[in-house]
């Protein structure tokens, strides 16, 4: 369903950006690095530490940094995410297409080569002084700064802001914080498969599953990616991935596979007869 949500997201973006196209000079391509393995993208939640990691370093990061969450995306389609806890990124690749149209939202949709910190800190000091404030918020400690650098063949740039997320809640009519927070919710969501699920996981997951069913209802088809309901990620080191088996208009079985890393998967393997509510009659 995120998915869904996201692509007509990205197709409302592109339709108006398409609309205004001559007037913003917006190109038809967005030129890459030649060098297939440049990162286009990085985003990183940076929080100071002087504690390093016992992990090896995640590629781009800043030195005197920790990741809390980083996700790379390189001229190639691939893309790399860390979430917290974790020591090894996993990997996905998207399309040329998908680049492109995220590169579009990012540059044009969202203004991100015109953003500026301190842009962003004038719109505040403008609106505490339209709202006559005796007290304003103070820098958010306890969150992580997303630094972003975007780097097409053409044009580098590099933007950070505190918290993001919780100043927009205080000040929604600052334009360029709202764009700026809206250009972390896109990287965030192309990776969002990738925090602890990553294909390789996933793929264990349905191993498993499909492993128990052999053993205990040969009756019962392999559950495949497209029967996957939902991942949740429980901790860092714990997720667990749902299925359902379907004949017709029937749910036949449902299929949760626990997983712990490093540990065994755990199966549950839940076989009904509950009827689908047909597309027809559906609200």
């Amino acid at each position: 369903m995120q998915i869904v949500k996201i692509q007509v997201a990205i197709t409302v973006l592109l339709v108006v950006a398409t609309t205004n196209r001559v007037a913003a000079q917006i190109p038809e391509t967005i030129r890459l690095p030649a060098d297939p393995s440049s990162v286009v993208i990085r985003m990183e939640y940076s929080v100071l530490s002087t504690a390093r990691s016992n992990c090896d370093r995640f590629p781009g990061n800043i030195d005197t940094y920790r990741p809390n969450v980083s996700v790379l995306v390189y001229a190639d389609g691939r893309v790399l995410s860390q979430s917290p806890g974790q020591c090894i990124p996993v990997e996905k690749t998207i399309s040329s297409d998908e680049l492109q149209n995220l590169l579009l939202v990012i540059i044009y949709g969202q203004e991100f080569f015109q953003f500026t910190e301190a842009a962003a800190q004038a719109e505040i000091r403008a609106e505490n002084a339209r709202r006559k404030a005796t007290s304003v918020m103070g820098h958010v400690s306890d969150c992580g700064d997303p630094v972003i650098r975007v780097a097409t063949a053409d044009q580098t740039h590099q933007a950070t802001f505190n918290c993001p997320s919780v100043w927009i809640k205080e000040y929604p009519s600052a334009k360029r914080l709202g764009q700026f927070n809206e250009v972390v919710n896109w990287i965030g969501y192309i990776a969002s498969d990738l925090r602890l699920w990553g294909p390789v996981a996933i793929n264990q997951s349905i191993t498993a599953a499909n492993k128990e069913l052999a053993a205990k209802y040969p009756d019962l088809p392999p559950v495949q990616e497209r029967d996957r309901v939902r991942t949740i990620e429980i901790d860092a080191t714990h997720f667990t991935s749902e299925f359902v088996i379907r004949r017709s208009n029937d749910i036949i079985a449902k299929v949760t596979v626990n997983n712990v890393v490093g540990e065994k998967s755990d199966v549950a393997i839940d076989r009904q007869n509950q009827r689908l509510i047909p597309t027809s009659n559906r609200n």
